[in-house]
Parts: structure tokens; sequence; C-alpha cells
């Protein structure tokens, strides 16, 4: 049963990572074109997505099990060196963080390049300073910052950009929410509820 979930874990991280016929469609995860009131947490155990004014937030846990498969994709291995690998993993919480428009199939960044200083800007901005403004926070309100950060740009290969994170396993996932807060595309606080995501697989 647990290898069915790793496979499952793992086309649906697949199906969201960049490639050069990367597209987004709003039915696959329960939007529908009109849906921009920031109200959705679209969830399918763990992925979730979340629609403010005029941007997709999407964000995808990926559980110890997926983050070993991952590093060891093309690989041949026992189960003992699948589980040395998942314990290395067993100690933070990691997800894959993506943000693109929500009604455009242009790269995120593209659609400021009329404005040179702006989209410097902004690519400075996620790729030094948004790790500052990622946090996970608790029902009781205790606050964990992003301890690991990595921007990914797509260069117009797809309109989302990512962002793979980790956090300390100091609190409850399910009773927490994921907090961006934004600094340069005017969508402000944006909340992430995490409690009907999957984080015992």
């Amino acid at each position: 049963m647990k290898i069915i979930i790793w496979i499952v874990c793992a086309i649906i991280v697949a199906s969201s990572s960049t490639n050069c016929t990367d597209r987004y469609n709003h039915n696959d995860v329960g939007l529908d074109g009109n849906s921009s009131t920031g109200n959705e947490d679209v969830t399918n155990k763990i992925k979730i997505v979340k629609v403010k004014d005029d941007y997709s937030f999407e964000l995808i846990f990926k559980p110890a099990n997926l983050m070993a498969l991952q590093e060891l994709r093309n690989k041949s291995y026992s189960n003992s060196e699948f589980d040395s690998v998942k314990a290395g993993y067993e100690g933070m919480n990691y997800f894959t963080f993506s943000i693109r428009p929500d009604k455009s199939n242009m790269d995120l960044l593209n659609q400021f390049s009329s404005d040179k200083a702006k989209m410097d800007s902004m690519i400075n901005y996620f790729a030094f300073y948004i790790q500052d403004d990622l946090n996970l926070i608790s029902s009781q309100q205790d606050t964990l910052k992003c301890k690991l950060f990595h921007f990914e740009r797509s260069f117009g290969a797809s309109p989302f950009i990512r962002f793979n994170l980790a956090f300390d396993k100091d609190i409850e996932l399910n009773s927490s929410i994921f907090n961006y807060s934004d600094k340069v595309l005017g969508v402000g606080i944006v909340d992430i509820n995490l409690k009907n995501l999957a984080s015992d697989i």
C-alpha cells in the first residue's frame, strides 16, 4: 500500500514540474476560469491551490518517502538503501511553492519585461528575500521561518516560478497555515490552510 501511495505522490508532483509543455488546467484542480476571490483552497492530499486576485499559488507537500524517491530515481536500490536515504529527510517538512498568473500562460516574470527595473527588482526579491516572507503558523500562533530555500526560474518554459522549501518539524502541519507575506505582486497576505494535507504519508 505504501508503495502505491509513493507512486501516486510522485505522479502528482511530476505533473506540476517545469517543462517546455507545462500547462496549468484549472479544471484539473477544481477551479473554473472565474475563480479569483481568494477563498479557494483546493486540495488533493499533497497539493493545495489557492487563487487570489490575478495569481494562482500552489503548495505541494513532499514527504520523506517522496524526497527519497526523487533522489533515487533512475537508480537501482535496495530497501535498506531507500530507508537510509528516507531517514535523511525525516527531520524536516519539505514543500514546493509555485506562483503563476491565474488566467495566462505567460511566464510570471516575463509579464513585467517592459519595465526592466521592476523585473530586475522582482527577480532579486524572489532569489534572495522572499524566504523571509514564508512561514508556517500553528493554531497556537507559533511561527516557523523557512529554513532551506531554492528559487527556480522557468525562463519562459512555464508560467510558474517555483521555490523549494524546508521547515523544521516543530508544529503539527494539519493545524497550521502556510503564510506568504507578498511584497511585489500586490496581493498582500496569502494564507494556505493545511488542515486537509495528507501529512502522514
